[in-house]
């Protein structure tokens, strides 16, 4: 892909991100902060028995956590406990698109890091 098309992926989920609401009767949820860049994200999940059933997220962050957040809620929903601890953060920047540095690396995987924690709880 292009690096034109990666943009677009990065503003087309930044100006209307999926699951971007807040999630009433969340089972689970968890918030992580970048400390670097003060972006912050919970992500509030919904099982069914062992069926990731609903996902919600809620960002104060830069076009690229809230970007990344949209994609991986697009990615997950329906998949089992297990298949969410074994999502991988190359998997997560490959569907975004993008190679980033360590910087915006950093706020590209905020979103899986509060998935993962919420998954520890």
């Amino acid at each position: 892909m292009s690096s034109e098309l990666y943009r677009q992926i990065i503003l087309d989920h930044f100006r209307a991100p999926h699951h971007a609401k807040p999630l009433k009767n969340a089972d689970i949820e968890g918030t992580k902060t970048n400390e670097s860049c003060g972006d912050s994200v919970k992500v509030q999940l919904r099982f069914e028995k062992d069926t990731l059933a609903d996902v919600a997220f809620i960002t104060g962050g830069c076009a690229v956590s809230i970007a990344a957040a949209s994609v991986l809620s697009d990615m997950i929903v329906g998949k089992s406990r297990s298949e969410l601890v074994s999502i991988r953060p190359e998997k997560l920047l490959k569907e975004l698109g993008i190679n980033p540095g360590p910087a915006r690396a950093q706020c590209a995987l905020l979103p899986l890091s509060a998935l993962l924690s919420a998954l520890k709880k």
